[in-house]
């Protein structure tokens, strides 16, 4: 569903993407993990075509991610970041359905999804009408999203979507996205500091470092059987912390 060939990428003369291949199959869900500056949200954007690489491809469902195919890209890749990213000036509702009614989307249907992605997202109906101030982080979240979803996308981004909420909340949101990916099956690429929200999320771990994915494979290859002195200072400072809060 999304693969990436020998794609390099650099800002300002810095190389942040190292000539990288990554493919993401159907239905399948991968964790970008790393310290911040690694390249993990420069190849969310440039799956997304928010990012051209200098070299490479990026293909989406087969097609090329170029700067004339961005928009049709757009429209099958739903991204979600931090606190939602939503318009401040409109409301909850107004937020999921923004890009549905721009593309010509029967009001009908909308509504209908609406409700359907409400309950799936689990945010109640009464908070539609909320603009995003006078919403919990965590709701803001699920609205954000409720409006990734809105379109029926074949991929799923997300960018460290939960960084900002307090442990409970982050909790209960891991559990909730957790099962709507199961019930979904869709091919999702999230970003996260957190190895044990990658354990949780997807089903395998992209360890990065300097636009370089060191290793991949399960929690359990990541703990047990580091191929690189980095990934296992990683693994180990993440079970540290982990260990501090519990």
């Amino acid at each position: 569903m999304v693969l990436l060939e020998a794609v390099e990428k650099s800002f300002g003369g810095r190389a942040v993407i190292h000539e990288m291949t990554l493919e993401v199959g159907t239905g399948e869900r991968l964790a970008l993990v790393g310290p911040s500056g690694c390249g993990k949200s420069t190849l969310l954007r440039m799956i997304l075509g928010l990012v051209l690489p200098d070299r490479g491809r990026v293909h989406v469902d087969g097609l090329d991610v170029t700067k004339a195919t961005a928009r049709k890209v757009r429209r099958r890749v739903g991204y979600v970041i931090q606190d939602g990213g939503l318009f401040p000036h409109l409301t909850a509702e107004e937020n999921v359905t923004l890009v549905a009614r721009l593309s010509g989307q029967p009001p009908s249907k909308t509504a209908a999804r609406v409700r359907e992605l409400a309950e799936l997202a689990r945010l109640p109906q009464s908070l539609l009408d909320h603009y995003p101030r006078s919403l919990s982080g965590g709701e803001r979240q699920r609205v954000g999203l409720m409006r990734a979803l809105m379109l029926n996308p074949d991929v799923l981004l997300l960018d460290e979507p939960l960084g900002a909420l307090d442990p409970i909340i982050r909790a209960r949101l891991q559990e909730d996205l957790g099962e709507v990916f199961r019930v979904l099956r869709k091919s999702v690429v999230i970003v996260t500091h957190d190895m044990g929200e990658a354990g949780v999320l997807a089903d395998s771990i992209a360890v990065m470092r300097d636009g370089k994915i060191l290793q991949r494979g399960d929690a359990h290859a990541l703990i047990n059987a580091p191929v690189d002195p980095f990934v296992a200072e990683f693994v180990r400072a993440q079970r540290i912390l982990a260990g501090d809060r519990a």
